[in-house]
């Protein structure tokens, strides 16, 4: 309880200091407010260490609502919650459940829908404990702007809620009559219940699919024919029999192949925020924060459906597996047992097919399927799944711990498939000269989405007595590289790491990852600030030409000019100096760390607030920050040095590269 404590006195201080102060005129810019705890000073364009000077000490919470700040300053509540709820345009997963859980297919692999979902990040996207700290910072940081960040961020987070109130005329709200995370709101089971099944299976393929005007969370529900009719449930297989299905749940399956389109994931995973206060996002001045649609429809598993997803044409992959309208051009060669065109879907990826025929329903007979999609969302973010494991009661999940420990490990080999390391080194005039190529196989950027994710390369070299003679990039127990991940005065970043051709020093280090500035040029954490990319060197997916990138996805810094950084590959020099008893050993990692140290350090600058404060114990409490995607070594200077490359275990690609794909 003493977590409780702290909480319930900090209310009680600042009530007390808003009785005797006043709250002054709850007036602020979103965006442009001075001091945002993320960082001061000017920026010269280049991705290299930015000066932030004295800067302005920030003022988060100044002229809040006292109704706002009582709420902020408690971490709210969350209740399980029914699942099996009914409501006039959804239903929750408990409702699906009678049909589509314990499923197999004709090999005994399972294919339980419910299971698979329900411990994914879709479905936790109300409840994850970052998303509340980070969406109570953005509100604490913008307080006259807190219920348009409200809608805006629960258009994906909470969607159906969002729906539900934006139909009836209102909006999303974490605070006042509108709070969804309150047991007693009308939408608070549509809210809890994140993405959920009926939400994806009733986007409509509308004008705006898979367009620039249908990104940010502009996703259409597909419209009822009147009040009393079914409503619609979009999937990919033909003749489906939806009489009982109907029957069970107001739900009339419906045929349309757009459900297993990459499109139909665009309309959440591109995100672009606003120039300025007002403005729009289709006006050109918009920043694409996070751009994994687009990313993916410039890639080699885009194939023909570059063109033809961004326009929503019409395609030819069968209704049997993955693609259809935005996936293939007409004539695009498909298998026709699985219907997967050249390249991959997103689904394909993350939604892998089963290997062989089996049900799609255990009620109501039907026919034995093929490629039947696994709705396991894979993904590599196993730090917040640590976090809803570890924290189930507290953040009101009901998952089953065997559920979320299996989705753990699923995610750490569907990251280790995802990229390799080739390791060569030698000895060259009292150097170790070691090279590293750094391959990958997502369909995307790597890492892709949120801006606080990160790729490191970590390099260790030891002579034969267990020295260290060199080392770069190894991330210590609190997260940070020593020497590169300064602690933050007051959560204000003031530097960041340029991309690296050479490496010579122990005081630089590859770092894989997007950094945002503000209109000022300052470095920030914050979305609603961020107006545009200083370094963006994320490994490119396979087929990326980043000379003729499409706006918003472009290479930023130094690896523009980096004639080895190329599609699907990396590749890192390094100079290290040949001291100690020979052989030496090189070792190599690739690290994945889904929140860099300077995203944190400016979210919990924000402490007062009752959501940062929980995030920031149950993270401390986890241990879990890094995850380790490849490792290579090899020994030089010895009778059994290694002269030849040295890969790393993980190789296998998650998904097939596509053919004449530039990645080997």
């Amino acid at each position: 309880m003493p977590v409780r404590v702290r909480r319930e006195c900090r209310l009680a201080l600042l009530l007390l200091a808003l009785l005797l102060g006043g709250c002054g005129d709850g007036t602020v810019v979103l965006g442009e407010q001075p001091g945002n705890g993320d960082g001061s000073g000017t920026n010269d364009g280049s991705d290299d260490e930015i000066d932030t000077g004295s800067g302005t000490d920030p003022d988060p919470g100044a002229n809040i609502d006292p109704n706002v700040a009582a709420q902020l300053a408690l971490a709210r509540e969350l209740p399980a919650h029914d699942r099996g709820f009914r409501h006039s345009l959804f239903a929750g997963s408990g409702q699906c459940q009678s049909c589509h859980a314990d499923l197999e297919d004709g090999s005994g692999e399972a294919l339980d829908f419910l299971a698979g979902w329900r411990s994914s990040l879709m479905a936790n996207a109300t409840r994850d404990p970052y998303f509340l700290a980070k969406l109570a910072s953005e509100i604490d940081l913008n307080p006259g702007a807190a219920d348009a960040i409200s809608d805006n961020c629960t258009r994906c987070h909470a969607p159906m809620a969002n729906e539900a109130l934006r139909q009836r005329g209102a909006s999303v709200s974490f605070t006042g009559s509108h709070d969804v995370l309150d047991a007693a709101a009308p939408e608070h089971d549509l809210a809890m219940e994140g993405v959920g099944c009926t939400l994806c299976h009733q986007i409509a393929a509308d004008d705006d699919f898979g367009l620039d005007t249908g990104d940010s969370g502009r996703f259409t529900i597909a419209a009822n024919i009147d009040d009393e009719a079914p409503r619609v449930a979009y999937g990919r297989r033909e003749s489906p029999n939806g009489v009982l299905m109907q029957s069970l749940s107001g739900f009339l399956p419906v045929a349309s192949a757009h459900i297993g389109e990459s499109a139909s994931c665009a309309s959440c995973h591109d995100l672009k925020v606003a120039a300025e206060p007002g403005a729009g996002l289709d006006d050109g001045h918009a920043f694409l924060e996070q751009g994994t649609f687009k990313e993916w429809r410039q890639s080699a598993f885009a194939g023909a459906a570059g063109a033809a997803g961004a326009a929503g044409a019409a395609g030819a992959a069968g209704a049997a597996g993955f693609g259809g309208t935005g996936d293939a051009a007409p004539g695009t060669e498909a298998n026709t047992e699985t219907g997967a065109v050249a390249g991959a879907t997103c689904q394909q990826c993350h939604m892998p097919a089963s290997s062989s025929a089996g049900l799609l329903a255990s009620r109501g007979g039907g026919v034995e399927r093929e490629a039947i999609a696994r709705h396991q969302f894979l993904g590599a973010n196993t730090v917040m799944q640590q976090l809803l494991l570890d924290n189930a009661a507290e953040l009101g999940s009901d998952v089953p711990s065997t559920e979320m420990q299996e989705a753990i490990a699923r995610n750490r080999r569907f990251l280790a498939d995802n990229a390799s390391l080739a390791l060569t080194a030698e000895v060259v005039d009292g150097l170790v000269e070691a090279e590293v190529r750094v391959a990958h196989t997502a369909g995307h950027k790597f890492p892709t989405g949120f801006i606080s994710r990160r790729l490191v390369l970590a390099i260790e070299l030891v002579d034969a007595n267990g020295e260290v003679v060199f080392a770069s990039g190894r991330i210590g127990d609190d997260g940070r590289i020593a020497g590169i991940d300064p602690v933050a005065a007051n959560g204000m970043a003031n530097r960041f790491e340029p991309h690296h051709e050479i490496i010579d020093s122990p005081a630089q280090a590859q770092i894989y990852e997007a950094i945002s500035v503000d209109a000022a040029g300052r470095v920030t954490t914050s979305l609603n600030a961020a107006r545009r990319f200083v370094k963006d060197n994320r490994l490119l997916p396979s087929g990326f030409d980043k000379a003729n990138a499409g706006a918003g996805t472009e290479v930023v810094g130094g690896a523009a000019f980096d004639g080895d950084f190329l599609a699907a590959t990396d590749t890192v020099r390094y100079r290290m100096p040949a001291r100690g008893q020979a052989p030496w050993r090189v070792s190599v990692d690739l690290l994945y760390q889904p929140l860099a140290p300077a995203h944190l350090d400016a979210l919990f600058a924000q402490s007062s607030l009752g959501d940062v404060e929980r995030f920031r114990d149950m993270l401390d409490a986890t241990g879990l920050l890094v995850e380790t995607v490849a490792s290579a070594e090899a020994s030089i200077g010895g009778p059994f040095a290694l002269r030849f490359p040295v890969m790393s275990t993980g190789q296998a690609p998650c998904c097939p590269m596509p053919p004449g794909s530039d990645h080997d």
